[in-house]
């Protein structure tokens, strides 16, 4: 059996931990890993890279065919995939990774000291699981917030993620927000 990672949120993990690739790839017995670029620094594109015996070179010429059968070979795919090839040679890849992880911090900094907020887990990468009341929902909503939330009797969990792209500033104002409705 060959195992397959999608490493989307690899680069904030690699971070996180302070290992090489190769700690949570294929000396972990990792086959073929996906990296999507989009979720690291890119737009629309994914790197996928083949590890292992002999057999790795025969998977990734199946993977071509495959690949193209199924519709999802671009005519011009080499102009979107040299942005990957550039952010995993220069580092880049890990950088804005390392930056998400940060904003990720910041924004449970700010949010640890509001009224009925609570962080449902410890913040380890660019995710964070808050508790807050369904009105803050409810708010963040209307403000145009997006997020992906599970509801209780308690109130409500929330998952925030941060990116490459997120900013101090949209950071401290989504702190004031919640401050401002938890306030009301």
């Amino acid at each position: 059996m060959r195992v397959h990672m999608d490493g989307a949120r690899l680069a904030n993990a690699i971070v996180a931990l302070g290992v090489e690739p190769a700690a949570l790839t294929w000396r972990v017995g990792v086959d073929a890993l996906s990296l999507g670029v989009t979720k690291c620094c890119g737009l629309d594109a994914d790197v996928v890279v083949f590890f292992g015996d002999g057999a790795a070179q025969s998977y990734a010429e199946t993977f071509e065919i495959v690949r193209k059968r199924g519709g999802h070979l671009l005519s011009k795919m080499w102009a979107l995939s040299v942005q990957g090839i550039r952010a995993l040679e220069d580092g880049l890849w890990l950088r804005c990774a390392e930056h998400a992880n940060r904003m990720a911090s910041r924004l449970a900094e700010g949010l640890s000291g509001i009224r009925s907020v609570e962080l449902a887990e410890p913040v380890m990468t660019n995710e964070l699981f808050v508790r807050v009341p369904p009105e803050v929902v409810v708010g963040m909503r209307r403000a145009g917030v997006r997020f992906h939330e599970s509801g209780g009797s308690e109130g409500c969990e929330v998952r925030l993620v941060t990116s490459w792209a997120t900013t101090p500033e949209e950071v401290d104002a989504l702190c004031d927000l919640v401050r401002e409705l938890t306030s009301g």
